[in-house]
């Protein structure tokens, strides 16, 4: 992994920088994540790229996290020094490096620009914790490093670097290295030239959190295209209290459309539910639960098919948490929003109802990608055996076939 040089593989670098620079345009927080960066060369380049690129004012804005795992060589302190030997940088253009780099002290070695190194941190970070370092990036390189995973720990971190993208974030890696087709659906190839994706213009989800003093459930916003009228801008819960309103009305939904066209409740306990009174007052949404209470309007049925933001989603009934809850799987995204149905229960033991364990048994048959509970973070890492490790905790625990439960 620490073999590298200066302008290696500058077909993807250049790729990366022709898409994302447009992209970022005007924004005044710019976020990189070179994930297995060695001693520094590539992230520097890649830093070289966009300053050759990009306007000084919004190379000012630009920030390179650079982060690997195999600290033998000193990778950080040897990117801290900012200093290389001739060997490394030889196949640097001549203008570039006068430009960019200044003799050292140390004879056959050079420094980089402080305009270059200020834009770069490093820090350790080991990719199989799949944690990413921080949200919200343009883009992400990570190319060598793949090839040392297994097959199934590359699918995992590859979907971990999707779930740390920003919307219309873009993904590059090696030009050996092909997109696994597990996970093809959450990417968009830009370029038959060059492995460079962009994240998935599919489904928009936005977390919504009011006050996080105030016991709350997550509120999800999900939209659909601005323009496409077939598109539902959807609330899934609401939360407890009134600050969801003006959550809501910061956010851009689209041109000539209702901020909140329909709210679909996963149950109707009062931490999702509270808050409603005033999204109705504000929105005048269409209102959907499994179940009657002040202010539905619509009910739904298990295997019910209900269109929320640009995707559809089936109505999953899950009878445990409450006699009302409900799950939304959508099968295009294999996405599963699931409220606050209890999905990973670590060990045996308590009492289940015999329909708790039959709608574990349904959820095991779907393929799930991403899990959005009611009060937790995201789920992006195995979901599928998650739900069966809780299956089989189940089925070991004392089942009921009828209520009387906890």
């Amino acid at each position: 992994m620490a073999f590298t040089y200066f302008f290696r593989d500058m077909q993807i670098l250049e790729l990366a920088v022709k898409h994302v620079v447009p992209y970022v345009s005007g924004r005044s927080r710019i976020k990189i994540w070179d994930a297995g960066c060695a001693m520094g060369p590539e992230p520097y380049s890649l830093a070289i790229v966009f300053a050759e690129n990009m306007g000084q004012f919004g190379f000012k804005n630009l920030l390179i996290h650079a982060s690997d795992y195999d600290n033998s060589n000193g990778f950080g302190e040897t990117i801290a020094a900012e200093v290389y030997a001739e060997e490394e940088v030889k196949r640097i253009p001549a203008d570039i490096l006068a430009k960019y780099f200044k003799p050292n002290n140390r004879m056959g070695y050079f420094e980089i620009s402080p305009l270059i190194r200020e834009r770069l941190r490093f820090q350790h970070h080991d990719l199989l914790s799949l944690s990413p370092i921080a949200q919200d990036f343009s883009l992400i390189i990570c190319k060598n490093v793949l090839l040392h995973f297994q097959y199934a720990e590359r699918i995992e971190v590859i979907k971990m670097f999707h779930s740390a993208l920003a919307e219309g974030g873009y993904f590059a890696t090696e030009h050996t290295q092909k997109m696994p087709p597990e996970i093809a659906h959450l990417f968009t190839q830009v370029s038959p030239d060059g492995q460079l994706f962009k994240k998935g213009d599919g489904m928009r989800v936005k977390c919504l959190v009011s006050d996080k003093n105030v016991y709350s459930s997550h509120a999800y916003l999900i939209l659909g295209e601005w323009n496409r009228l077939e598109d539902i801008n959807t609330l899934l819960d609401v939360g407890s209290n009134n600050g969801i309103v003006s959550r809501v009305a910061a956010m851009a939904t689209g041109f000539g459309k209702h901020a909140v066209e329909q709210v679909v409740l996963t149950h109707s306990h009062s931490d999702h539910t509270a808050g409603l009174a005033s999204i109705i007052e504000r929105y005048r949404p269409r209102v959907y639960a499994f179940a009657p209470f002040e202010g539905v309007d619509h009910l739904l049925r298990d295997g019910q098919i209900i269109r929320m933001g640009d995707q559809d989603f089936e109505v999953i009934h899950a009878p445990w948490h409450s006699d009302d809850s409900i799950c939304l799987y959508c099968a295009a995204e294999r996405v599963l929003f699931s409220g606050d149905t209890p999905l990973h229960i670590r060990t045996p033991g308590g009492t289940y109802l015999r329909s708790f364990a039959d709608f574990l048994e349904r959820l095991c048959l779907l393929q799930i990608d991403v899990l959005y509970t009611g009060h937790d973070s995201p789920v992006t890492n195995d979901v599928n055996g998650l739900i069966a490790q809780t299956l089989t905790n189940v089925r070991q625990s004392r089942i009921m076939e009828t209520a009387g439960r906890r």
